[in-house]
């Protein structure tokens, strides 16, 4: 995730569609592969050239950078732009209606550019594009581009809100890490995909809406968000990440799904202000440090009997001296349950739930919420992802029978397929609510 350094270079473009009226004596006009017409004074140029064989750059005596012609830019992961040499001096960007892709690193490290126009030809940012524009205020993603690459907006700290458009399907590592002006972000519905440390240091952001869609997210998302106070996970999430909330200062309450099947190791590590959580009956681990620090916390249920809790899971504070972890707070869990151990072996005080309840297994229903969906789905692909890599299952054996569609001892693709598939056919209308009878007629 290291960041390219270079030397020097900011810029500045402006691209006019129509000739402007009262022209500017010793202004001149060039007309790039009939698509835009660039006004400047000659005069008032003060550096221009190509970029690689289809575009051209220029960049004038206020500041502007100004990139015209029908193609791509180029990337610059490897050497610097042509422009380069103006870095300290750029404050606008404006490219041309025929530009179709910005390229890697492109203005990398503009300290001083203020605001960018991006036509809707550009379908394309690549990775840390804005990466360093520590005084970018404005800036508009086109409706015609598909993912926001890693660190694109990296530590643009004086960026004040961002407009994610529908179009966009993932969010890159670090795309958007420490923009530290965020307030507050909605991610649309077409957002599959959010990658570690997407929002991680985003010190103003106040509230997020994640969609239904988003199925993935990664290591540190929104970590060290400190002014983050509540959050609601969608249906779709499988398991917290690690250190997804990590240092999340603010942070009073959080819903968690019924989908989710594991909380990894400081998910919510440091999360001063979490006064109580409940953590649902699907969860079959709780990661070393998920809840480690947590100062305020009052109150955790664990309703899974058989949850595996990693050591020094739940704490208010540690002894870096001693190497001690100490809670004072409730677990509250079933009689003899993993839960009550963890207080046992902790010295924490444990708070009776009662017996565990018995619950009739539907097949299928691989989240216990009574249903089956496309959450279940979700939740076995989940696991075949970690399981497929050698990694160990995340599912309680009841989830694992309840998710072995096939009944060929293992838990894979083909069983969330089918559950997908039987879902269809119930949305439908179907008549048979039974997947493993509706399985005998497939």
């Amino acid at each position: 995730m290291g960041i390219k350094k270079i030397s020097a270079f900011l810029f500045t473009f402006a691209v006019m569609g129509t000739i402007m009226p009262d022209m500017p004596s010793g202004a001149s006009e060039k007309k790039i592969n009939n698509n835009a017409v660039l006004l400047s004074s000659s005069e008032n140029i003060i550096g221009s050239g190509e970029l690689g064989n289809e575009l051209t750059w220029s960049f004038d005596g206020n500041g502007t950078l100004t990139i015209i012609g029908n193609g791509k830019m180029p990337n610059y992961d490897n050497d610097s732009p042509a422009y380069c040499e103006h870095i300290n001096d750029i404050k606008n960007v404006v490219i041309g209606s025929g530009v179709t892709s910005i390229g890697k690193y492109a203005f990398y490290d503009c300290k001083r550019l203020t605001s960018i126009n991006i036509p809707d030809s550009v379908a394309y940012i690549g990775e840390r594009a804005f990466s360093s524009c520590i005084s970018l205020k404005s800036i508009t993603i086109p409706d015609t581009v598909t993912s926001i690459e890693n660190g694109v907006f990296y530590y643009c700290q004086s960026l004040p809100e961002i407009d994610i458009p529908d179009s966009v399907s993932s969010i890159g590592d670090s795309a958007f890490y420490r923009c530290e002006c965020l307030t507050s972000v909605i991610i649309p519905e077409s957002v599959t995909n959010i990658d570690g440390s997407a929002f991680s240091g985003c010190l103003n952001l106040e509230s997020i809406t994640i969609p239904d869609s988003a199925a993935n997210i990664g290591d540190w998302a929104f970590a060290n968000c400190t002014s983050l106070t509540s959050i609601t996970l969608p249906d779709s999430v499988s398991k917290i990440s690690e250190s997804m909330f990590r240092s999340c200062e603010s942070l009073m309450s959080i819903t968690i799904p019924n989908s989710v099947t594991s909380i990894e190791d400081s998910a919510f590590s440091n999360c001063t202000n979490l006064e109580s959580i409940i953590i649902p009956e699907a969860v079959a681990s709780i990661g070393i440090w998920a809840f480690d620090e947590c100062e305020k916390l009052k109150s955790i249920t664990i309703l899974n009997y058989n949850c595996n809790i990693g050591s020094n899971a739940i704490s208010n504070n540690y002894d870096y001296d001693t190497h001690t972890a100490s809670y004072y707070g409730i677990i509250k869990g079933y009689n003899g349950s993993t839960a009550e151990d963890y207080a046992k072996k902790y010295n924490g005080t444990f708070e009776s739930l009662g017996e565990a309840h018995v619950f009739e297994m539907i097949k299928g229903d691989v989240n216990n919420d009574g249903t089956v969906d496309s959450s279940d789905a979700a939740v076995v692909l989940a696991d075949y992802s970690l399981t497929s890599t050698g990694k160990s299952s995340g599912l309680t054996d009841t989830q694992k029978t309840a998710a072995d569609i096939d009944k060929d001892g293992r838990i894979d693709s083909s069983d969330a397929s089918f559950i997908l598939s039987f879902y269809s056919y119930i949305s439908t209308g179907g008549t048979v609510t039974d997947i493993s009878d509706w399985m005998k007629n497939i």
